[in-house]
């Protein structure tokens, strides 16, 4: 055990006695990542953390979505930092060999549903949880939603009132959620391009923004859009989940820290309770 945690670089403690918290019967989950023919710098870096932690994958490609019968396969779908016109639609008919043209359509969407409804987890990072909004109906909003801001999902235009160009924010986290497991209640994450949520009854914040003095290295205006927005969410249904890691966890590999927050979605997405 000491051998692998030092290969690893884990740490590992043992208790004495039954812990008493919810406990989960771990299994080793079956992972699938998407990965789009229009590209995603994203998707690479989340391969490569997958291969250096020793993680079983493989890629999903938008015919596998579209041949449905995913759960038969995969515990969990990886959905990286993508737009949701570019994972439904994908590059455009008569632009690219018609091998790489189109992207999952709607009815990949409808697959990825009946996916989670079957007892699938989807686990969506940064801008890729804008397709849980848009397509799979968790119901939360876009806190961002009208607010004139530099880079992101567009809005109005003019003097922008929001500007974060990547930059560490401080983020409260819920560290008895599974998600969560192993993170103090007080952390950073890198902001760039990543998401504010308006969340709802229905779903389970996991991971906010602070409430005050939010900015911790970099560059932040307009820090009233996010004081205590939900960025980290669980949402079910059906007897799946969705798993919303609204900032960048993995970007480009760096912030080991908030690693454990993939890994973590990972387990508990194929993880049954004892």
């Amino acid at each position: 055990m000491k051998s692998l945690a030092d290969e690893l670089f884990l740490q590992i403690k043992g208790t004495d006695g039954k812990a008493q918290i919810e406990t989960y019967a771990l299994n080793t989950p079956r992972i699938a990542l998407y990965k789009s023919w229009t590209g995603s710098m994203d998707e690479g870096w989340t391969r490569w953390l997958f291969e250096q932690f020793e993680f079983p994958f493989k890629n999903i490609f938008d015919a596998d979505i579209k041949a449905g019968k995913i759960k038969a396969k995969f515990d969990v779908l990886v959905i990286p930092d993508m737009n949701t016109q570019s994972i439904v639609n994908g590059h455009k008919k008569g632009t690219i060999s018609d091998k790489y043209a189109g992207g999952i359509t709607e009815k990949g969407v409808e697959n990825i549903k009946a996916f989670i409804q079957q007892g699938g987890t989807v686990v969506l990072i940064n801008g890729g949880a804008h397709f849980a909004l848009d397509k799979l109906g968790v119901p939360i909003g876009d806190a961002l939603q009208g607010v004139r801001r530099y880079g992101g999902r567009g809005g109005p235009q003019g003097i922008p009132e929001f500007v974060c160009p990547g930059s560490l924010l401080k983020m409260k986290f819920d560290p008895t959620h599974p998600v969560c497991y192993g993170m103090k209640e007080e952390a950073a994450a890198y902001f760039s391009r990543s998401c504010v949520f308006n969340a709802s009854s229905d779903v389970v914040v996991a991971g906010r923004y602070a409430a005050r003095d939010i900015l911790m290295s970099g560059y932040l205006k307009g820090e009233e859009y996010l004081r205590y927005k939900a960025a980290v969410v669980e949402a079910r249904q059906g007897k799946g989940k969705i798993i919303l890691l609204g900032f960048s966890v993995q970007n480009r590999a760096q912030p080991h820290n908030t690693f454990r927050l993939l890994f973590n979605s990972l387990f508990y997405g194929a993880a049954t309770t004892p």
